[in-house]
């Protein structure tokens, strides 16, 4: 079987698994799995790298998973940091995810996907689909 599972759901309600057809959905063929650390030091604002790598390019209906590798909670939220006041957009939101905690989203449009982390609001990220 090439079933591959993180074993959570995303807040969103799409399934994080691979390599399975959901019903309704057509296959992409060039789906895949991204990963992004939350790497050890996030919280430290001087830390200079929070999540890594910074910037994620992928393709519509391919899944990024964000693994926080950090001692402390993180969240992943989609928005923007406008003037050190966090905006978000509803899109995708991991919630609190404590230190070894994982989220998983797949993304099903196209487009510019800001997020940072709600308690640190200087740690930022994008991931771009095509």
């Amino acid at each position: 079987s090439n079933q591959s599972s993180t074993g959570n759901q995303s807040a969103a309600g799409n399934q994080t698994s691979t390599g399975n057809e959901t019903a309704g959905t057509p296959a992409t063929g060039g789906a895949t799995v991204s990963t992004i650390s939350i790497v050890v030091g996030a919280s430290v604002p001087s830390n200079g790298e929070f999540y890594s790598p910074k910037t994620v390019e992928t393709t519509v209906g391919s899944m990024v998973t964000w693994n926080n590798d950090d001692s402390v909670p993180h969240t992943v939220t989609s928005g923007v940091v406008e003037n050190n006041s966090p905006k978000p957009d509803g899109k995708f939101d991991s919630g609190i995810m404590n230190a070894g905690g994982s989220f998983s989203f797949v993304f099903d449009a196209a487009g510019e996907y800001p997020y940072y982390c709600i308690l640190h609001p200087y740690m930022t990220g994008q991931v771009t689909v095509n």
